[in-house]
């Protein structure tokens, strides 16, 4: 019998952190696809992300089964995912949003939501903030998951610089707000640094993507067969680059 998969995609490390947890508490056989060669997806349309998005899982359904896609990543579900949906119809999506409901439930009256410019622009982003009774605030971050992505895969010294100037302006930001929300996987990165910096409150939404992975598991023939494959696959072609997205798996996996 062909195996199923559950397919993970981000532009880069973003969705590593989703991943370590999935691959630790949901056993199944997984891909995670690292959309490195044209990372990061919050420089690019939304056009040009449902493009990029779709060419991979084609490509991919020619060798193996995948039942389940999980978009890792803010933007690409902001920008693409109600479209895949209707190209990929026998796929189930489960997409990443920044985690609104879980601060509304935590009684938090305000909060900042930090994001790619292109997430924030996107009408599914504004349709989320608009019918929650938190008081909303959008910052646009338009240089930090570049640099994080960069400084965790070559730490280069330059793009540590500029994820602290990021992450300084974020604390100024929200200097009046009762929490910060994630609105993109690669800020999970460094969201220790800025709750510690910040003294708020940090909502990451990567739980809520493990209950929706969990709630198809009757899709997957092979879900919870306790074991747990996994491929590592890049765009960029290099074997240096999977290697290095291996390593930083395993560091992360090691913490779960």
């Amino acid at each position: 019998m062909k195996k199923d998969y559950i397919l993970v995609i981000d532009s880069g490390v973003g969705g590593l952190s989703i991943l370590s947890k999935a691959y630790k508490i949901l056993p199944s056989n997984y891909i995670y696809f690292a959309d490195n060669k044209n990372a990061p997806y919050g420089i690019h349309s939304k056009e040009k992300i449902y493009i990029f998005v779709k060419d991979i899982i084609i490509n991919l359904l020619k060798k193996y089964n995948i039942k389940i896609v999980v978009l890792a990543c803010n933007t690409a579900t902001t920008a693409a995912i109600e479209k895949l949906r209707k190209t990929f119809a026998n796929i189930h999506f489960i997409g990443t949003e920044p985690a609104i409901n879980l601060a509304y439930k935590k009684h938090f009256k305000s909060a900042v939501v930090i994001a790619t410019p292109t997430t924030i622009k996107q009408q599914k982003y504004k349709n989320l903030t608009a019918k929650t009774p938190i008081q909303i605030f959008s910052l646009k971050l338009k240089t930090f998951a570049t640099a994080i992505e960069k400084f965790f895969t070559h730490k280069h010294l330059w793009d540590g610089f500029v994820i602290q100037k990021n992450i300084y302006n974020i604390c100024y930001y929200c200097r009046n707000s009762d929490c910060i929300i994630l609105g993109c996987t690669h800020y999970g990165f460094v969201k220790e640094k800025i709750k510690n910096i910040s003294q708020k409150p940090i909502i990451d939404g990567t739980d809520g993507v493990l209950n929706q992975i969990s709630n198809f598991k009757d899709k997957l023939t092979n879900f919870n067969n306790e074991k747990s494959s996994l491929k590592f696959m890049v765009s960029d072609s290099s074997l240096a680059s999977k290697e290095i997205y291996k390593k930083i798996f395993n560091e992360i996996l090691a913490k779960v």
